[in-house]
This record gives structure tokens, sequence and C-alpha cells, in this order.
């Protein structure tokens, strides 16, 4: 036979051994079922629309998460209950998909809820072992607005009791001990600390939390996932149970910003049965308009004040800063005045403390016979539960006495004069000097000091010389101005470390394609599943 011959068989047989093998990929990868772990909620969307998953896969998938890491395995304890209707809502939203109706791009999600939000027929604690009788009658207003959109309750999150740590982040009478995913001996911050966790360990794509002074951010922060508290009024409280209403604001955990973007879309808008929303706008597209490129030709304020407490958060944080330079942005050191590091004292502290007891007890106020519905009979039920596996933290109930002692001051001179008057100043003082200085957000560590060692927990291992390291937080909680949390890089012992971007007043828009820029060159790759675990 002829060499060319030779030569040309013995192409087209390699050839056809190729495409065989090319043929054989594909059908496997085509027979491949879909795994959810690490998946964002546009890749979701997408195997739901295309039939490679159902919404009942994905509710069995996160069950089992649940089941494997939460009360056994790693026992994370970031989750306290679970919806009996999840099964069957994602049964009702894989019909309304092959019926063909209009499918939104949370539609046929499962997501965890705080337990200070009200999920019809599941009780709201608050993570007091008090409260379980308290069984709402409905929806709060934007765990409605999630349902309308098709999303689909999985459970609810353990949380910092009635919102407020103590010393004791992420511990709850009612849900024990929330661990961090990335190290057991580890807390999840506070107070949102069971959503947090959750999404880091793969238990749900995303989960309501709420923001004080700092509830969502910190939880965020400690755990590398995203957190954002925006402007104060752009989302309801109703049904929400209050720590200090001049300073709540509600929101979402996810994984990446555009996740965050999504989720913010659906809940965004005013509500006729929380005034504070009157002035927030009726429609947002911050998902489509999320601007990758963000950090190119960005002028950011480099906030100087809070760093010394711990190295490696040192260390990140001039990494991140190096990074947008190397993107494109220009940045300014801005030192504020020293009244911008001591907010608690002199703003958050006093108010919060004036506000407990009354809005508490309004929101109590049609609670179910013998659940506690004033401050008073909470803390004799307290009490009565230190003798329990999972006592009242002491610190929590002498909160409860302290903020009885002072319910009478909240007309008072000094706490009005903060309310009137310093709280606007402080927002406009700080608004005006980011216009000065032609910045279009400030950047600083979202918290001084990484993942803190659980309270009854000893690891010598730990740096921290901060007294509070949640201080850099309390500006946005007291100017009402909106902070958004990414990841931004892990210390010497692997654990998360965040960077915030604080923006002007409705600059959600600005500060989500800021961190959705920097997710693009962030060194930090969330794990599909923590470290914590995999050991």
């Amino acid at each position: 036979m002829p060499p060319r011959l030779l030569s040309l068989l013995a192409a087209t047989a390699l050839a056809g051994a190729v495409l065989a093998g090319c043929s054989s990929e594909q059908e496997a990868q085509q027979h491949q079922p879909f795994d959810p772990a690490g998946k964002t909620l546009a890749q979701l969307e997408s195997a739901l629309d295309s039939g490679a998953v159902t919404s009942v896969d994905l509710v069995d998938y996160y069950l089992g998460r649940i089941r494997a890491d939460n009360h056994q395995g790693a026992a994370i304890d970031a989750v306290t209950s679970l919806d009996d209707d999840a099964l069957d809502n994602a049964a009702a939203a894989d019909a309304a998909r092959a019926d063909g109706e209009d499918a939104g791009p949370l539609a046929g999600i499962p997501f965890l809820v705080k337990d200070n939000y009200d999920v019809e027929g599941m009780a709201t604690t608050g993570g007091s072992a008090a409260l379980t009788g308290n069984i709402a009658t409905s929806n709060a207003a934007i765990v409605q607005d999630l349902v309308d959109a098709g999303g689909i309750v999985l459970g609810k999150t353990n949380m910092s009791e009635l919102a407020a740590s103590y010393g004791w982040l992420g511990y709850s009478s009612a849900g024990g001990q929330t661990k961090n995913p990335w190290d057991l001996d580890r807390d999840a911050s506070g107070s949102s600390s069971g959503s947090a966790a959750a999404v880091a360990a793969g238990f749900a794509p995303y989960a309501l939390g709420s923001d004080t002074g700092g509830s969502i951010r910190g939880p965020a922060n400690v755990t590398g996932t995203v957190g954002m508290r925006v402007t104060f009024g752009h989302t309801s409280r109703d049904g929400v149970m209050p720590l200090a209403s001049d300073f709540d604001v509600t929101g979402v955990i996810t994984r990446t910003v555009a996740d965050q973007a999504l989720v913010l879309d659906a809940i965004t808008g005013p509500d006729e049965d929380d005034p504070a929303t009157a002035d927030a706008p009726t429609s947002v597209d911050y998902a489509d308009d999320l601007d990758h490129d963000a950090l190119d030709g960005a002028s950011i304020g480099v906030v100087t004040n809070f760093a010394g407490d711990n190295a490696d958060v040192d260390a990140v944080f001039a990494d991140t800063v190096r990074a947008f330079r190397r993107a494109g942005a220009s940045t300014v050191r801005i030192n504020l005045p020293t009244k911008y590091e001591k907010l608690w004292s002199s703003v958050m502290g006093p108010v919060g403390n004036a506000e407990f007891v009354s809005e508490w007890e309004a929101f109590m106020q049609d609670a179910p016979q013998g659940v506690p519905a004033t401050v008073k009979e909470l803390i004799r039920a307290s009490k009565a539960l230190a003798d329990t596996d999972q006592p009242v933290n002491p610190g929590r109930i002498s909160g409860y006495e302290s903020a009885e002692a002072a319910a009478g001051t909240l007309d008072s001179p000094k706490v009005q004069r903060i309310l009137t008057t310093t709280m606007p100043q402080l927002r406009a003082q700080l608004e005006k000097l980011m216009a000065a200085r032609g910045v279009s957000a400030l950047a600083l560590p979202t918290m001084t000091c990484p993942a803190s060692v659980i309270h009854d927990v000893t690891d010598d291992t730990y740096e921290c010389t901060s007294d509070d390291t949640y201080a850099g937080e309390y500006i946005s909680s007291s100017t009402h101005l909106p902070d958004l949390t990414v990841p931004a890089g892990t210390d010497s012992h692997g654990l998360p470390v965040g960077v915030s971007f604080v923006g002007p007043a409705d600059s959600e828009g600005t500060l989500l394609g800021l961190g959705a820029a920097w997710e693009e060159i962030s060194p930090f790759q969330p794990m599909t599943t923590p470290t914590a675990l995999e050991n």
C-alpha cells in the first residue's frame, strides 16, 4: 500500500477516534447531574430554566447539606428550624415553570431567614428560648417580596439573642452557638451569625439578615461572604423583631456581589407599613446595571482611622488598596475626625437603649398567650432558663435590665439631640467630606480583627488589641449611609478578612459596582466547602 494512502487512513482513523471521544465526553457531560455547590443565583436560574435541575432537587440538596453539617458532622448550628412546606412549595414552583409561567431570577430558588423575621406558621424567637411559642401568622414584608418572586423559604437561622451579642457572638438560648465554617473554634460574629455561616457552608445560596450596628456586615466579613447595609429606609422592617428602629436595616447575605444585587432588586422599595421607607426608590435594577469595571477611573477614599489592632487585617487592607490602584483607581488617604471612631458611646448606645423596650413590646403586643410580651416578662423567663443546657447569656439579661432602666429616656434632651442634631450632622459632614475630596466611596477594613474565638474556647493564637472591632461599622449605622462588605483576603490562619465600601445616600449601585469590580481581581477565593468542613 502506498505510504500516502497509509498516512491518509491513519489520519482518518485518528480523526474518527477523536470525534468518538468528543461525542462520548459530550454525552457524559449531558448526563452528568447538576451540582448546586458554590453556584451563583444566575447559574441556579439557568439550570432551572434548562431543566438541568428542579426546585425540588435544589431543596433536597440544601436539606442534605443541612443534615450533614448543621447539628451533626461539623455541627455548625446555623439553622434552627426548617419550613415543613419547603418541598411542597418547590414542587409548586416546578409545576409553574412547566406551565410556562414567567419565572424571575429568584423563582424556585431556596433561601434561609434570620429568626427575627416573621415567617407564617413558624416561630419568631429572635434567638430566645422563652419565645418558642411566638408563632407568626403572616410573613415579614421582604420575606413576602421574595415569596412573591418565587423564592422558597427553607428555614430559619440562628442569631445572637435578640440581635445583641454581649460578648457571646452568635449564641442564643434557642439555637446554641453558631460556629464559623472556616474554623470551628471561631465565631461567625453577630448578630446575623447563622445566616452568614449557613451561606458560607453551602446550606443555602442566600439568607436574610438584619443590621443595627454591623449585624450583616460583621458576619459576612468573618465568613467570606457578601453583605450590605443599604441606605436607611430602602428596605422594609415590617414583620421583623426590632432592636433600635433608628438604626435597624434589613438585608441579605450572599456568596457574590451579583447575587447581592439580584436579591436587593427584589426587596428594595417603599412599604406603607414601615414609614421609614417612604422615600425608598420605587424600583431598582442593580443587577443589570452592575459595572464590573467600576474600579477603573474611580476615586476611593482610604480611611486610616481603623488600623493597628491586628497585623494580618492591616496587611490585607494595604494589599487591597494597592490592588485598587493597579485596577485603575486613584486613592486618597482620609483620616476621619475622631468622633467617627467613638460612635457607640456617643450615638448608638444611648439611642438603642432608649428605644428597645417600647419598640420590642409594640412588636410583641399580639403574641400568643403565655409568650412573654413585655421586657419584664422576658427577663423573668430568661432567668428561669439559667439551669438549662442553653441558658441565656447573663450579659444579655443585663442588657434587658439596662434597657428597662433607660425606657423613659427616649424623649430626653440628650437622646433627642442625638436623633435630631448629632446624627444628621454626622451624615452631612461625611457626605461633604467625600464630595470635597472627590471620592465616590470610602474604603476601610470591615472589622479590625478576624473572627474571634468562641466565648468558651481558649485559643492563644488569636491576636486583637481592640476593645470593639466593630467601630468602623458604626459609621454607616449612625449616618444612615450604605455600606457594602466584600471578602478581601485571608489572615495567616486562613480566615476571611473583608473590606467595606461606604458611600453617600442612595449610592448602592456605585458600591455594588466597586464590589463587583473588586471580585474580578480579588485574591480571595470562596471555597465550595470551607476548610473546617473538609477536615
